[in-house]
């Protein structure tokens, strides 16, 4: 914590113009915002960063029906994306994202696929597109020639109402116009606001970025750095004391605290912060303290959460990993469903701490349609559907909900699946033996039966499999020889063999010639 601090005080070699424009109607913010780009085509390239995932999609696609940059580029944007998919399957949302790329607009979200994010961002580095609509995804390390930054959205939902995003945020975002070296001498940058006065001050007159603070000072930032520690063996209050006096927690620690006295001194006060972090976690059954020997121990549950919160990249929260656990214990047996479920709750918790439906099974097994209101139930069927190999545009048909993002949610799930291993030990319960072959299947989005397939044969995925099932399919109506009474790829394969070694053996040996291998043989190879 000994370095020093340095600020440059050199200009911005390009200039930027900020031009605020009021919001005549909130109601109808889209309008204007596509009004403004279409007015000014000079000011292109377009960068549009907006609040939200929909908003972002609606206004690119209200941008795109203007026609205002449909001469913007002649490549054949469709033909394109049929070799972007990466092994994906395509949907009718990449169509449409393909239509508004022929017409000079795309939007760009953390929820696109990574090839199809790469691709999008190529081609508006090459001058294909003229306004890219984003969300924050952009906001870092994103150098293309841009001209103009909309910042359409100067709030956001926080969870407890509408509030201003953070004023070293706006600096990035409209820091990405008129970067060196692309061409332009100056940028501009078109903030829509509604209350000049508060925009003003948060934002364009000169404002001082808010200050950098420690995440451990937050209740579960500190119970999580106590677990650590202890399991790396950092187990004496000295030693978590010491640790913690070397981090920024210490140093904007104050004595100052609701009804002090003022005389609480910064080591007293970190120490009752580390009593009541100790204390919560002894509750929650995640640390117990040893007094005699002045020292931590880390329950199988904490161990276990930190394993798990390691090998998920972290971010959930101790009280969510305690409700699993007890969730999990109080299972008598476990089925697919009722796992996918609770993950599904567990991983939508941390995202939008909505309420949950508890009636998965029924739902999912009666293949009815779900509401969007519930992200656990939806997330679920997603995931059951997807691990059955069901094609997306079918998945989409049958649940209403956009697929693109299936494949990047189901990976989530079966890491968030996979990482729960030490879960179950901490609880004391026997991982179902088909539990790993689960994972694999929300992963690869193949049904169990095919994962030999899809684990053992070189660059069959998906996609593959499914279009051999398919064709299997067309053998089983156009030859006669065949009549396979089995949906999976696997299934099919073994009905295959049979039938063909079958036909192997009413053949002539002679025929074949020595060289040329038992077609079932063939068939079994790849088994």
């Amino acid at each position: 914590m000994n370095a020093n601090l340095v600020v440059s005080d050199e200009e911005r070699s390009i200039e930027i113009e900020e031009h605020p424009v009021m919001v005549e109607d909130q109601t109808d913010k889209k309008t204007q915002i596509v009004d403004h780009l279409r007015g000014n085509p000079g000011k292109s390239p377009y960068l549009v960063f907006n609040g939200s995932k929909p908003k972002t999609e609606a206004r690119a696609e209200g941008l795109a029906e203007t026609n205002a940059f449909a001469d913007r580029s002649s490549r054949n944007f469709h033909s394109e994306l049929r070799s972007r998919l990466d092994g994906m399957e395509p949907t009718r949302k990449l169509h449409d994202l393909a239509t508004l790329m022929s017409k000079g607009v795309a939007y760009h979200h953390a929820s696109l696929p990574s090839s199809i994010r790469n691709w999008i961002e190529e081609c508006y580095e090459e001058g294909d597109l003229a306004a890219l609509f984003c969300t924050p995804t952009l906001a870092y390390g994103f150098d293309a020639p841009v001209q103009s930054v909309v910042v359409s959205d100067l709030k956001r939902w926080t969870g407890g109402g509408m509030e201003y995003i953070h004023t070293y945020e706006y600096i990035q975002w409209i820091g990405r116009v008129a970067r060196p070296g692309k061409g332009f001498e100056k940028g501009y940058a078109y903030p829509f606001y509604s209350d000049f006065d508060a925009a003003s001050e948060q934002f364009f007159n000169d404002p001082d970025l808010e200050p950098v603070t420690s995440h451990v000072d937050s209740g579960d930032g500190l119970r999580w750095l106590i677990l650590e520690l202890v399991e790396m063996g950092w187990d004496t209050p000295e030693e978590i004391e010491d640790f913690l006096t070397e981090t920024l927690f210490w140093h904007q620690l104050s004595g100052d605290r609701a009804w002090d006295d003022g005389t609480v001194d910064k080591r007293t006060r970190m120490r009752q912060k580390l009593r009541e972090a100790a204390d919560w976690l002894q509750k929650f059954g995640f640390l117990r303290e040893k007094e005699t020997e002045q020292r931590f121990e880390n329950t199988r549950q904490g161990s276990a959460a930190v394993e798990f919160n390691f090998n998920v990249f972290g971010g959930y929260s101790l009280r969510s990993v305690h409700d699993l656990c007890a969730d999990l214990e109080s299972k008598d047996t476990f089925t697919a469903q009722n796992l996918l479920y609770q993950f599904a709750v567990f991983t939508d918790a941390y995202l939008s701490h909505d309420g949950f439906s508890t009636d998965f099974e029924d739902k999912l097994l009666n293949a009815e349609y779900l509401p969007d209101e519930d992200p656990a139930i939806v997330t679920g069927i997603l995931g059951w559907y997807w691990s059955q190999g069901i094609p997306a545009t079918e998945i989409e048909d049958r649940t209403n909900v956009d697929p693109t993002s299936i494949r990047m949610t189901a990976r989530n799930l079966s890491r968030t699946l996979d990482a729960a291993t030490p879960l179950f030990d901490a609880i004391q319960a026997e991982k179902p033996d088909w539990y790993d072959d689960f994972v694999t299947s929300i992963e690869k989005g193949v049904p169990r039966e095919d994962l030999p397939v899809a684990r053992h044969v070189h660059g069959v995925g998906r996609v593959t499999i499914s279009n051999l099932r398919d064709y299997l399919t067309e053998m089983d109506t156009g030859d006669t020889r065949f009549d396979f009474q089995t949906e999976t790829l696997a299934g099919g394969l073994g009905e295959a063999y049979e039938q063909v070694k079958r036909e192997d053996q009413r053949s002539v040996p002679s025929e074949r010639g020595p060289d040329r291998p038992d077609a079932g043989e063939a068939i079994n190879g790849i088994r």
